[in-house]
């Protein structure tokens, strides 16, 4: 009989929780380190609000103009809740609970959040639970239910949660450690794949800085040899350094600072010199063939005729008709011939022999200009014939 009693005041008292909404107000979010943004504080109390909201029994509040009465840097910086802000709070919203949570920045990019209810009647800290969650908007929706069904299924309400059920807390405990593992893989993965990417920005950047570096050092090495180019400013002139130099100077100056450039100097001039040679001996030979053709009296003459023969009564008659004769000289002609055979082949001597010359100063140019080259100078000198210039280098 005592049982039967002790059961039906069971069910009465479950038929009474059953048709009451207990009101629970979430205060915002404390950040004590000040290392959350606005948006995660805000997901975090507009989560734990749903949560608690679709919690059998329950309703959330969490209107901002009860932040007001909290605004303290106490609080804040805290978490501390005096007796007389609990009433104040519970009278202003008709709460019978106060929800603060905590949260902090854990390693590895997790959020730590640790939540307590009170009694607004009492003033009592009836549960503390904490929760590791990720940053992300799904992560911690399903890490502020978890953590609200753990507080809810503490408080002593027997309609509060089924999770009171061990076969349940198992179950919703393996299906959050398994939420858990799926998004720690995806946060890994994720993070595996944007390092990989960085790493391939920042070789990338790397290879384009190095080709960007290496460009403006030629550049600037091009820049700095220019300085000391030689200029040719005709056949017999040349700048170096904003001085004027003569072909011997320019022939001395690529003796004493460029093997090349003096190498091929030397090239060109001896085709110069070989080309004036042919040319002077060819015109020689030449002339002296044509005057001692005229002048000798030995001169062999060639000529064609062209005999015809006529029979007419027994009578032969022939003629002969002279069509061309040509008389030279054998001796003058042949000098004539190879005159002329040496001033031809003097004509493109000559010209390899100017060009090697002349373009020895780009030879210069790009092997051997350089800073470390003695610039030239002008010094007053006396000698035997007086004061002069000389130029130095």
């Amino acid at each position: 009989m005592k049982k039967i009693f002790l059961f039906c005041l069971l069910m009465l008292t479950a038929l009474v929780y059953a048709d009451e909404v207990k009101r629970v107000a979430i205060l915002e979010v404390v950040d004590r380190e000040g290392k959350l943004s606005y948006s995660q504080k805000l997901m975090l109390r507009s989560n734990l609000a749903r949560a608690v909201t679709n919690t059998k029994g329950f309703e959330a509040y969490d209107r901002t103009d009860m932040d007001a009465i909290f605004s303290e840097h106490d609080f804040q910086r805290s978490g501390n809740v005096s007796d007389s802000q609990i009433k104040k709070l519970g009278e202003m919203t008709g709460a019978s609970y106060i929800l603060v949570a905590e949260g902090v920045l854990a390693e590895a990019g997790k959020l730590f959040v640790t939540a307590k209810i009170l009694n607004v009647e009492s003033a009592k800290v009836e549960v503390t639970e904490n929760m590791l969650m990720g940053t992300a908007s799904s992560a911690m929706q399903y890490g502020c239910r978890d953590l609200a069904k753990k507080m809810f299924s503490s408080l002593n309400n027997p309609f509060v949660s089924a999770y009171k059920n061990k076969e349940d807390s198992i179950a919703a405990a393996k299906k959050a450690e398994q939420r858990a593992q799926e998004q720690r893989i995806r946060e890994e993965r994720a993070a595996a794949e944007a390092k990989a990417r960085k790493e391939r920005e920042d070789a990338m950047y790397a290879v384009r800085e190095q080709k960007r570096l290496e460009q403006e050092r030629k550049k600037a090495e091009e820049e700095e040899r220019a300085k000391y180019y030689i200029t040719r400013l005709n056949s017999n002139e040349y700048l170096y350094l904003s001085n004027t130099m003569s072909r011997k100077e320019y022939e001395n100056f690529l003796k004493n600072n460029c093997a090349e450039a003096f190498s091929q100097y030397r090239r060109g001039k001896k085709h110069i010199i070989a080309g004036w040679t042919l040319f002077g001996v060819g015109l020689a030979a030449g002339v002296s063939g044509i005057v001692y053709g005229t002048l000798s009296g030995n001169q062999t003459t060639i000529s064609s005729s062209q005999s015809t023969t006529t029979s007419y009564d027994g009578t032969t008659y022939s003629s002969t008709t002279s069509q061309s004769s040509f008389k030279f000289n054998v001796v003058g002609s042949i000098l004539a011939a190879t005159g002329s055979g040496l001033v031809i082949a003097s004509i493109p001597t000559l010209a390899v022999g100017y060009s090697k010359r002349n373009k020895a100063y780009k030879v210069y140019n790009n092997q051997c200009a350089s800073p470390t080259i003695s610039p030239l100078s002008l010094n007053l000198t006396a000698g035997q014939n007086g004061l002069g210039l000389a130029l130095q280098f």
